[in-house]
């Protein structure tokens, strides 16, 4: 906030949609209040992005910075897309945050079938200190869910971790990097309804990778 506008020099990595390769990440460090713009090169008319003329094109589109994300998007698309583009555009605006401690709860569990009772008395506890006991159940039902997900295909320690933030986000990380299949289970099978039971219960799921295995992330809505 405040700082003139700068570009995140990345990795560069195949194009998005194509399979799931592994990419090169970057690490930056940026308060809260930051705002992040990604784009595809529609926006970037100057074949230079890194140009003075790039930068000063950003910097008064941003202006102010502390307006509402989608004033800020329609102000970059109507200053810097061009009139008639030939390809589509692709444009994300995202302001980062901090959490509190108290709106954060993470457990290390045991990678064996007794981690999923324990999941669940970690969850119900917490929500019960959040004031949140009508999502206790469906919590509780997705942490299971997820931890037997996590104990079933990987080997390591289990990482669940609660955030409360504008709904409930669950988080399972294991030492896995096979990412996690939906599929309609047939009547007899013994497994594979984790994810279809997670997806019906939740606002929205998703898998991200990490350094070494992945994270299973769902999110609840909290009730009115």
């Amino acid at each position: 906030p405040g700082e003139p506008v700068t570009f995140a020099h990345v990795p560069v990595g195949p194009a998005l949609g194509r399979g799931a390769p592994r990419y090169h990440s970057a690490r930056f460090d940026v308060p809260a209040g930051t705002l992040m713009v990604l784009c595809n090169p529609m926006l970037l008319r100057d074949a230079s992005p890194d140009s003075a003329d790039q930068l000063a094109r950003l910097t008064q589109a941003l202006r102010p910075q502390d307006r509402p994300l989608p004033d800020i998007c329609h102000d970059l698309l109507h200053d810097l897309a061009p009139h008639h583009p030939a390809d589509d555009g692709v444009l994300l605006v995202a302001r980062t945050l901090t959490l509190g401690a108290d709106k954060v709860a993470s457990w290390s569990l045991p990678n064996e079938p007794q981690a999923v009772s324990l999941a669940r008395e970690r969850t119900d506890d917490r929500l019960g200190h959040w004031h949140l006991p009508d999502l206790a159940f469906t919590a509780a039902l997705v942490v299971s869910e997820l931890v037997t997900n996590a104990v079933r295909y990987s080997e390591g320690p289990i990482r669940l971790r609660l955030v409360r933030d504008q709904g409930l986000i669950i988080e399972v990380t294991d030492d896995s990097s096979t990412a996690p299949q939906l599929r309609q289970a047939d009547d007899d099978d013994e497994h594979g309804r984790g994810l279809t039971i997670t997806s019906q219960l939740t606002e929205r799921w998703g898998t991200r990778r990490e350094h070494r295995g992945k994270t299973i992330w769902a999110e609840l809505a909290l009730q009115d």
